[in-house]
């Protein structure tokens, strides 16, 4: 889950400092990298 987060945190970053924005997608990165990992987790833990 960490490891989503991270990868998804760090492509906001490059995107923000490539077009200009102030930190707003590395925010909804952020966002939508927890809603991975948290369906990845999700999904394993049901399988056992």
């Amino acid at each position: 889950m960490g490891i989503s987060i991270f990868l998804f945190v760090q492509i906001g970053k490059y995107l923000d400092y490539k077009y200009g924005f102030d930190e707003t997608l590395k925010i909804i990165f952020a966002i939508i990298g927890f809603i991975v990992g948290f369906f990845l987790s999700y999904k394993t833990i049901k399988k056992n």
